[in-house]
């Protein structure tokens, strides 16, 4: 919820998410962005490595959630939107992490990771794919079908 959300809001693209927006304030947050901080700040705890995500030592939760000091992250807009004071913040990021995220969530995430795909609605993932100037959502499986004439797609033909 810090810069190390920033750098892992949504799929590698995401430096471009925080960055990109050097024209007009803030950068691009959609509704999925808590769920993969807390999916991220969970993979620890996922693999067995700790009980909690406060223990792991390179989680920003340390400082999100239980208040430690630091100056390598910054708070952003987002984690600052959880309260008026960083007491109220922390307490909305220790509730955020009291439940695992739900079995359909986590593979959302992961399949967006893995395919280095944009997770957000529509008017999101379009805005995205303006900045990095790409698809940044799944295309469809499969070559285009011919058309009812016989005639390949013009896609297809040379």
């Amino acid at each position: 919820m810090g810069s190390v959300m920033c750098s892992t809001l949504i799929v590698p693209i995401s430096a471009v998410v925080r960055f990109g927006r050097g024209d007009s304030g803030p950068p691009l947050f959609n509704s999925r962005n808590i769920s993969s901080q807390r999916y991220v700040e969970m993979n620890p705890v996922r693999a067995g490595i700790v009980k909690h995500p406060g223990e792991y030592r390179w989680s920003s939760y340390q400082i999100n959630g239980q208040g430690k000091e630091s100056d390598l992250l910054s708070h952003h807009a987002l984690y600052l939107s959880l309260g008026q004071t960083d007491a109220e913040r922390q307490a909305v990021c220790r509730e955020l992490f009291r439940y695992e995220l739900e079995p359909e969530e986590i593979d959302k995430i992961r399949k967006a990771t893995n395919g280095n795909y944009a997770l957000g609605d529509n008017q999101f993932t379009e805005e995205i794919s303006k900045i990095v100037g790409r698809r940044v959502t799944p295309g469809k499986a499969g070559r285009p079908k011919k058309k009812k004439n016989g005639t390949q797609h013009p896609s297809l033909s040379d």
